[in-house]
């Protein structure tokens, strides 16, 4: 797998384990790492490391079914590929694609909106970091699995969460930033559905671009949905490979 892939899926994996790892709910072995919680639903996932394999999957396969609960199986695929027969043999049922990409930071981008990003700190901003965020994605991060990125036992390269606040002062979006190896890694951008179509989502991806810059990262990488994905590549971005989600359970 190219290097720069790994480090795309590297950098994902490490933004859900820092979140998850200080309520026990995070666990690796060399192939996969997943994260789990009865009390989480939303925060049952597995990561593959390493190619698919009979044996592999049959180990996956009895992880999830000794949980209780249905669990995402997420892998990097080249473009186009078809789907594993493997998986489907297995009980596996494909959920979707979403394209993995990079973005060289070479000069910083030129922005037209005048966007404020507040870095979460306390527990009242990650409430409302959570909450946008669902109301972006009708999909809830409990608030208290930011703690970790903020409170007094932050380590130096856990992920920063930012809460985006237009001219007016409102907020209307969130963002979260990754570092890791020599790479800094977007995640979780998102635009409540009144404030969207009107560039905010474009001029945040110029701003962090820039901060990356800034930083003198040589690379960002990050996941896009089809929401997002022409946004990117209008701003330089490459799609190097896809993420195959998998469900079972």
């Amino acid at each position: 797998m190219d290097n720069l892939i790994q480090k795309n899926f590297h950098n994902l994996i490490t933004l859900w384990e820092e979140m998850s790892k200080p309520h026990g709910a995070y666990f690796s072995q060399t192939a996969y790492s997943y994260c789990f919680s009865t009390s989480t639903p939303w925060l049952n996932r597995l990561w593959l490391k390493e190619p698919a394999s009979l044996s592999l999957l049959t180990e996956i396969k009895e992880l999830i079914q000794n949980t209780g609960q249905p669990m995402m199986v997420s892998c990097p695929v080249q473009f186009d590929s078809k789907p594993s027969p493997l998986f489907e043999e297995l009980g596996f049922t494909t959920l979707f694609d979403h394209p993995g990409m990079s973005l060289k930071l070479e000069t910083p981008l030129e922005s037209t909106q005048a966007l404020e990003l507040r870095q979460v700190s306390n527990s009242t901003e990650a409430q409302l970091w959570s909450q946008l965020f669902q109301t972006c994605y009708n999909f809830l991060i409990p608030p208290h699995y930011l703690e970790a990125c903020y409170g007094p036992k932050k380590e130096k390269h856990t992920p920063l969460f930012f809460i985006v606040y237009n001219t007016d002062n409102a907020a209307i979006g969130t963002i979260a930033l990754n570092y890791t190896q020599d790479i800094v890694g977007f995640h979780a951008l998102g635009i409540i559905p009144e404030m969207r179509r009107r560039g905010y989502a474009e001029q945040v991806m110029k701003h962090i671009i820039n901060i990356g810059v800034g930083q003198r990262k040589p690379y960002a990488t990050f996941q896009s949905s089809a929401m997002g994905k022409q946004i990117y590549l209008r701003l330089g971005a490459i799609e190097d490979f896809s993420i195959r989600n998998y469900t079972m359970g």
